[in-house]
């Protein structure tokens, strides 16, 4: 009998410590905490990887375009997208 637990059983642990990192007052973040299991292991990265980069949030220009050239690179394991873009006020609004 192995010691090593199957993969099946760390992807419900995986999900169950992503789902800690949710929430406005939870710390560390969900993707904190999923970039640090990937530190663990190539077991572990490989597993984590995937949930890591399930749901990716831009918030700035640059930050969308360094997507645009790592869509590729993320493959199947992006879900979704959201792009935050925020205005200044226009001094007319002050």
């Amino acid at each position: 009998m192995s010691a090593r637990l199957n993969d099946d059983v760390l992807l419900l642990i995986l999900d169950e410590l992503a789902n800690q990192g949710k929430g406005a007052h939870a710390r560390p973040s969900r993707s904190g905490i999923l970039a640090s299991v990937c530190l663990v292991s190539r077991r572990f990265s490989r597993l984590a990887r995937p949930r890591l980069w399930q749901h990716v949030e831009v918030s700035q220009g640059g930050q969308l375009a360094g997507l645009k050239a790592t869509t590729g690179a993320l493959g199947s394991c992006a879900v979704s997208y959201t792009c935050l873009l925020y205005t200044s006020p226009s001094p007319r609004d002050s």
